[in-house]
């Protein structure tokens, strides 16, 4: 699924972190975003139970208004949930 990600990530929506398992451990950061802080601090809770081998940083934000700079990140994950 996240076989392709390269580098400095980007998950839109990271939600509660079910993703974190599937990243491959190549990959150089991942920031993880969602407006709702309640769904981070289950994520943070996932981050910090495990051993990953790159740096998570989790970040209340809504993605209309991203507090990133241009060109920040090499890849970009987004789930679409319906």
């Amino acid at each position: 699924m996240l076989k392709q990600i390269l580098g400095d990530v980007l998950e839109v929506g990271i939600g509660t972190g079910s993703n974190l398992p599937y990243y491959p451990e190549y990959i150089r950061s991942l920031t993880g975003i969602d407006f709702s802080r309640n769904m981070l601090k289950h994520a943070k809770d996932k981050a910090n139970n495990s051993q990953y081998k790159f740096p998570i940083r989790l970040v209340e934000a809504d993605i209309q208004e991203l507090p990133f700079q241009d060109n920040t990140f090499d890849s970009i994950v987004s789930t679409c949930v319906l």
